[in-house]
Order: C-alpha cells, then structure tokens, then sequence
C-alpha cells in the first residue's frame, strides 16, 4: 500500500498490507511514550498481533517524534493508552 506523502517518512516507506479481518495499520502509543504499530479491526477492537507476529518497520526518520496528525497523514490510525 502506498503511504501518503509526509516530509518526515523515510525514503521508500509504503505501508503494508493490511491483512483480512483488519482495517487498517495503526499506531498505539503507551504513557511512557512508546508506540506500538499494528493492524486494527475497529469493529471488534482487536489487533492483529493478539493472534500473529506482527512487524512493521517504523516509518520516520531519526529522531522525529510523530503526534497524532503525522499518523493520520500517512494513512494510520493513531491511538492512544
């Protein structure tokens, strides 16, 4: 899947596929700071690496902390704990 265009996203990054039963590629960020990038079934609430591995590259380049609007202007859902 293509990634939207973002000044901040690596060179080359195209989000992937997201895989049956899911929405779409989102980013969990814990308190401490911390994301976490998964796949998310809205409906159900659930996300993909409750039942497989899981690995998609971090899409930004060093030392650019995302906020929730760099998230949405890729495409990702950004959620937060």
């Amino acid at each position: 899947m293509a990634t939207k265009e973002h000044t901040k996203v690596k060179p080359g990054f195209n989000l992937p596929t997201v895989p049956n039963g899911f929405d779409q590629v989102c980013a969990f960020a814990y308190q401490d700071g911390d994301w976490e990038i998964d796949f998310i079934n809205h409906e159900r609430c659930d996300f993909a690496s409750e039942t497989m591995d899981v690995n998609i590259e971090w899409p930004w380049v060093d030392g650019f902390e995302p906020r929730e609007a760099d998230w949405q202007a890729i495409g990702v859902c950004a959620i937060y704990e």
